[in-house]
């Protein structure tokens, strides 16, 4: 079992992530920002191949941010469970 503290700070961080993601403005910000790009792709010429390019691994990133953010709502409700069951022994 992992220590109390480590337990702690990652439910700690699991609620400021989920936090995150339900905030609206956070929320409305990613999909601007997705909007504007997939836009910005839509508008690319058929030999604009660095321009989509550039986008793509843009969308991506957005992506790999929400991932990380949910991986941590995860996290620390694993590790809330782990608490919990540290404080039934």
């Amino acid at each position: 079992m992992r220590d109390v503290k480590d337990l702690q700070r990652e439910v700690k961080s699991g609620n400021e992530a989920r936090n995150l993601l339900d905030n609206d403005l956070f929320r409305g910000a990613m999909s601007s920002i997705k909007e504007t790009l997939i836009h910005g792709f839509e508008m690319t010429k058929y030999d604009e191949s660095t321009e989509r390019d550039e986008i793509w691994r843009k969308l991506q990133a957005l992506g790999w941010v929400e991932s990380a953010l949910l991986t941590a709502v995860q996290s620390g409700t694993i590790a809330g469970k782990e608490l919990e069951k540290a404080r039934v022994k």
